[in-house]
C-alpha cells in the first residue's frame, strides 16, 4: 500500500503514471501523461517475467514494465506473453 501512496503522489508522471500499451503489427505505443513514445519491436533487447510483471528491456537499463494486475483474466495473459514472444525473439 506504500508504494501505491507514493506512486499515486509522484511528482514526475512519466515515469510513475498510469499508461496504455498499444500493440501493433510492427510497433507498440506507451501513452500517458506526458508521453506518447513509440518503440519498434526490432529495438526490444529483451523481455522477463516475475510472479506480478512482465518487462520489455528498451534498452540496457530501461525497461516497459506491465503489471499482471493489468489483465483481465490470465488467459489475456497468456495470450499478450506468446505474441510478445514471438514478435521480440530474436
Amino acid at each position: 500500500k506504500n508504494i501505491e501512496k507514493i506512486l499515486k503522489n509522484a511528482k514526475n508522471k512519466q515515469l510513475c503514471g498510469p499508461k496504455t500499451l498499444t500493440l501493433r503489427e510492427s510497433e507498440f505505443e506507451l501513452s500517458g501523461e506526458n508521453e506518447d513514445t513509440v518503440y519498434q519491436y526490432s529495438a526490444v533487447q529483451r523481455t522477463a517475467t516475475d510472479d506480478k510483471h512482465y518487462y520489455v528491456f528498451v534498452d540496457e537499463f530501461s525497461a516497459v514494465i506491465v503489471p499482471f494486475s493489468a489483465f483481465e483474466n490470465d488467459a489475456q495473459k497468456q495470450e499478450l506473453l506468446q505474441q510478445n514472444h514471438r514478435k521480440y525473439r530474436r
